[in-house]
């Protein structure tokens, strides 16, 4: 009799557990991105980012001009930046980290040669 209530307390605690752990896991924020390109040189002409297969894309940007775009990350991923500059030179650019789960706001400062990525975990 003893064991019964002791395997039925088992049982009851690993239950618990279970359903405390779900509830934690579907209570877990998935994670927002805000990425912010910023035009830092007068070279500019065209801007694209790509990331988890979606294509985000500015042109004309004036010095000190920017566009931004919000995404939900899915698996860990970088981005593949492409820039056209007014003198028709063109470079690309593998950049940053996302992971799902955390809300993060990235910058981007393009310039003539590279680009320059802060990152601010919110």
């Amino acid at each position: 009799m003893r064991r019964r209530v002791l395997l039925l307390g088992l049982i009851a605690s690993i239950g618990v557990v279970a359903a405390v752990s779900a509830l934690a896991w579907l209570g877990v924020r998935h994670g927002q991105v805000v990425c912010v390109v910023e035009n830092g040189t007068s070279q500019v002409a065209d801007v694209t980012v790509r990331i988890y297969e979606k294509q985000y894309a500015a042109s004309g940007l004036s010095p000190g001009g920017f566009f931004s775009f919000e995404f939900a990350p899915g698996a860990d991923a970088q981005y593949a930046v492409r820039v056209s500059l007014r003198s028709g030179a063109r470079y690309e650019q593998d950049i940053g980290y996302v992971t799902s789960g955390v809300n993060m706001k990235h910058r981007m400062i393009v310039r003539e040669k590279a680009i320059e990525l802060t990152a601010t975990i919110e």
